[in-house]
């Protein structure tokens, strides 16, 4: 592959050639340029493959693949690009992995064979046969449907059973079993040859246990990743496949397990993998950096990248006075009747992969917070992405400077297209723009351009803005919450640096609590309390081992006070 004199946010007439017959690790500091790199790759592959299609189909298809932000002279022996990158998932409920991997159609249609009914009779995204409660979903206003017990169906539609394991399975039964369970009934349901495969690739990522209703929207990151890879394992074949931050998620053993897929996806494809993790890294061929540093110091092609060091903060060892207290917490694998967490503390959850992390904080903790905690404020940070930001979203319009900063424009030349740190000491330090930017740069991400699209960033670097934005709301709690999911998402250790030391200052605001979703070790290392799902390996040289190994009736005797405190 050749690119010739590429021009791409901060990637400058950069020319490079890229061999097909070997792996390639892509790394660099945040913001170097290395994603840009290869999502560019990535769009002018799906353009071409599109040009393919008569004129008149693709521009009313695909208008939007046509419009491209980036030039070139020449990007010549172009693969099909296949590019695993952070994925906007759909919160809809109806989205599930059975509906999604398609192999809910085949039961559908296996159920409607034995019974002589339309395969539509057996979807709860149709009238004929979903629960006229709930339409289909589940839930009313995100509590379970009181008609159907959150089955989806009707009482009509539940009469209908097929008998498997010896036992008389409706549709809503066979939608509540795991992928595994799913597979190994593969003949009797009609599974197709395809299919199987696609299951069978699930199952060898680790997350084999998700069942065919599990909603897309409640994945972690890590089984989406995992997921998005089990189909293109199937799938592809001689074509480039970009995976940005296969290590988000993972914890360190599986995270291995998951390379050594990868090795398998690789004897048919060419794989490149965007990350910071060394483990990920060294499994390459070669390896591509990025720098030599971030924003307009980066989009270079250079030997080697900086590896900045971790830098350790001191904790809060004193003991907590004050608790959130949580009860009854039952959702999938989490039946934990209390949880205690202590306030004012940067706290930590963290544990294998498919453990019920994400559960616990973000569906278990949030919802009970807001029924016991009505007058705090609580703040998912960065994870209603989808619905708080649009395609004009730029990282200006959410933090809600825009039109401050348009006052200033003529005083200050292309305002929004230099970088925060360029234009910084030009505003006026009473300015609330002023205020936010610094913070901005404070969390490390002083080289992103104001009218850099929201869309576009990292999960890490939109966590960090979204921060931004919340503190500086005008409105006013006794006390504030925040819940990051895996905040490292994105960012080179030069950030995670500033990241931490940020969250130290902010957490000297007695009324502010952080919870943090976790794998990475520098970050395990700066909290102040660490909920454990188990003994675990770190990944980083900072510590050799993490052992805390937790007892679950411990916890639910006596929440966090005392047992985890470092």
């Amino acid at each position: 592959m050749k690119v010739n004199q590429l021009i791409a946010n901060n990637i400058n007439k950069l020319d490079t050639v890229i061999p097909f017959n070997k792996s390639f690790g892509i790394a660099g500091l945040s913001g170097s340029g290395k994603t840009t790199f290869c999502q560019t790759i990535g769009e002018e592959s799906k353009k071409r493959l599109v040009s393919l299609l008569p004129k008149a189909e693709y521009q009313y298809l695909f208008p939007n693949i046509m419009e491209t932000n980036f030039s070139a002279i020449k990007m010549e022996d172009m693969p099909l690009v296949l590019f695993l990158g952070k994925s906007s998932i759909s919160s809809n409920p109806r989205s599930t992995i059975g509906t999604h991997t398609g192999v809910f159609t085949e039961v559908r249609e296996k159920l409607a064979e034995v019974f002589h009914l339309s395969p539509e009779v057996f979807s709860f995204n149709n009238q004929l046969g979903w629960c006229t409660g709930c339409k289909g979903r589940g839930t009313t206003k995100n509590i379970e449907c009181k008609k159907c017990k959150g089955k989806r169906y009707s009482e009509e539609i539940e009469q209908y059973t097929i008998d498997l394991f010896a036992t008389p399975h409706t549709i809503s039964n066979i939608n509540d079993l795991s992928v595994e369970s799913i597979l190994s009934l593969a003949e009797v349901l009609n599974i197709s040859e395809a299919k199987q495969h696609i299951l069978q690739n699930i199952i060898n990522m680790n997350i084999g246990y998700l069942t065919l209703n599990r909603i897309m929207g409640t994945l972690s990151g890590g089984e989406l990743t995992r997921l998005y890879l089990a189909e293109f394992m199937a799938v592809s074949e001689n074509a480039v496949i970009i995976i940005d931050e296969i290590s988000v998620g993972l914890d360190h053993e599986t995270l291995l397990q998951i390379l050594e897929e990868i090795k398998q996806l690789g004897c048919k494809n060419q794989i490149w993998l965007i990350d910071h993790s060394d483990t990920v890294l060294d499994t390459t061929d070669e390896q591509l950096f990025f720098g030599p540093g971030s924003g307009k110091y980066g989009g270079q092609i250079v030997k080697e990248s900086p590896r900045p060091k971790p830098i350790l903060s001191d904790l809060n060892k004193e003991v907590p006075t004050e608790y959130y207290t949580f009860q009854e917490l039952y959702c999938r694998n989490i039946q934990m009747a209390e949880f205690e967490i202590p306030k004012n503390r940067l706290v930590t959850v963290t544990g294998e992969s498919g453990c019920g992390k994400s559960t616990l904080v973000n569906e278990c903790l949030a919802t009970d917070f807001m029924k016991r905690y009505p007058k705090d404020k609580l703040v998912m940070v960065g994870q209603d992405r989808n619905q708080s930001i649009t395609s004009r979203s730029t990282v200006a319009t959410f933090l809600d400077i825009k039109k401050k900063l348009t006052k200033y424009s003529e005083e200050i030349d292309d305002i929004f297209e230099r970088s925060i740190e360029d234009i910084i000491d030009e505003l006026p330090n009473e300015d609330i723009a002023y205020k936010r930017l610094s913070l901005l740069i404070k969390l490390g991400l002083g080289y992103l351009t104001l009218e850099r699209k929201t869309q576009t960033l990292s999960t890490g670097e939109f966590q960090c803005v979204h921060l931004v934005s919340e503190l500086f709301a005008n409105t006013r709690n006794p006390h504030t919450l925040f819940i990051f999911d895996e905040p490292s998402k994105g960012l080179s250790q030069n950030i995670l640096n500033q990241f931490i030391d940020s969250v130290r200052e902010i957490l000297q605001d007695e009324s502010v609590s952080i919870i943090m979703i976790e794998h990475n070790s520098y970050m395990l290392e700066s909290s102040d309390y660490i909920v454990d799902f188990g003994k675990r390996r770190l990944e980083n040289k900072i510590n050799e081992w993490l052992e805390l190994q937790l007892d679950i009736q411990t916890l639910l005797k006596s929440g966090l006070k005392g047992d985890l405190l470092k």
